[in-house]
C-alpha cells in the first residue's frame, strides 16, 4: 500500500434548519434527516421563538438533535449563522422547514464516495414547484459558467465545507438571496463545486424567497454583479425584471377564463422552453 495513500474516512455531516411558527411542516423536514441510513449525521435546530406549537415537535426529537434552541434572532441568515456555530461536521447543509430531503438515502449516496475529497462544495437536482405542479430541477454540470446570471444551483442542494461557511457565513445585510451571496463568492474565489447525482430535497412549501420575489430579484442583480459585474448581467436581470413586470399587468387585467385558455395553449412551448434554458422537466402534466 502506498504510504501517501490516506483511507477515506465518510465524513461527519451537519444539517442545520432554521424555522420560525411552522408546526404543520417542521416534523416532516425533522424526519427527512433523522430518518436517514447514513450514520455520521449531526443535526441542529434552530427556532425563532415560534408560538404555535413547532416547539413542541422540536422538543419530541431532543434526544435526537446535537443542538437546538428557541430564541428571537434578527431575521433567517442570523440564525443560519447561528447554527453555524454549533457544527462540528466537514460537511454543512441548510436544510430549513418546508422543505425535505427527496429519499432516505440521500447521504450515504453522496457521502460514501471518495471522490467528494476533491471538492469544496457539492450540489445536485432537486424536486420544485411551478404553479403547483412537480418539476425536477436538473443541476448544472459547470456553474461558473453561467454564475454571471445569479445563484446557479439549488441553495438546499449545498453541502459546503463547514470551515468555509465558518470563514465566511452569510452576510447579513442580505434579506433574501445571503445563500446566493455565498456561492457566488466561493465560485469567484476559484472553490472546487462538484455535482452529485441523486435527487437531493423536494420543496414542500413556497419559501421565503418566493414571497418576497421583488426584493429578491434585485439582491440576486446586486449580488451577480459584484462578483461577476458586467453588461450581460446587467441586461439579463433587466430583461427579467421587465418581463416579470409586463406578465404581472398582463395577467392582471386579462379575464381569467381569457388567461386560462391562453396559458393552456403556451404551456406546451413554455415546458420546452423551460427545459432548454433552465433544465426543468415538469413530473406531473
Amino acid at each position: 500500500m502506498n504510504s501517501n495513500t490516506t483511507e477515506f474516512k465518510p465524513p461527519m455531516v451537519s444539517i442545520v434548519t432554521v424555522v420560525l411558527n411552522d408546526v404543520e411542516h417542521i416534523e416532516q423536514t425533522m424526519l427527512s434527516v433523522l430518518n436517514q441510513t447514513y450514520p455520521h449525521v449531526e443535526y441542529i435546530v434552530i427556532d425563532g421563538g415560534s408560538t404555535d406549537g413547532t416547539v413542541d415537535i422540536i422538543k419530541k426529537y431532543a434526544n435526537r438533535l446535537a443542538f437546538w434552541v428557541s430564541e428571537k434572532d434578527g431575521g433567517i441568515f442570523q440564525a443560519m449563522n447561528k447554527g453555524i456555530d454549533h457544527t462540528t461536521g466537514e460537511w454543512i447543509n441548510f436544510m430549513n422547514s418546508g422543505d425535505y430531503f427527496y429519499q432516505t438515502d440521500v447521504f450515504e449516496k453522496i457521502f460514501t464516495d471518495p471522490t467528494i475529497e476533491q471538492a469544496d462544495c457539492l450540489y445536485g437536482g432537486f424536486i420544485g414547484q411551478i404553479n403547483g405542479q412537480a418539476v425536477l430541477c436538473e443541476a448544472y454540470d459547470d456553474v461558473k459558467s453561467i454564475a454571471w446570471k445569479g445563484l446557479p444551483l439549488g441553495h438546499q442542494t449545498l453541502f459546503a465545507r463547514t470551515e468555509l461557511m465558518k470563514k465566511y457565513k452569510f452576510n447579513t445585510k442580505y434579506k433574501v438571496s445571503g445563500d446566493g451571496d455565498f456561492v457566488l463568492r466561493c465560485i469567484s474565489e476559484g472553490r472546487r463545486f462538484k455535482k452529485v447525482e441523486p435527487v437531493i430535497y423536494q420543496v414542500g412549501t413556497m419559501g421565503f424567497s418566493h414571497s418576497n420575489q421583488w426584493k429578491a430579484r434585485f439582491e440576486n442583480w446586486s449580488i451577480a454583479r459584484k462578483y461577476f459585474g458586467g453588461i450581460r448581467t446587467d441586461l439579463f436581470f433587466l430583461w427579467g425584471a421587465i418581463y416579470a413586470f409586463c406578465f404581472g399587468v398582463f395577467k392582471r387585467i386579462t379575464p381569467k377564463f381569457i388567461y386560462s385558455y391562453l396559458k393552456k395553449l403556451y404551456q406546451p412551448l413554455k415546458n420546452k422552453i423551460m427545459h432548454k434554458r433552465y433544465k426543468y422537466t415538469w413530473l406531473n402534466k
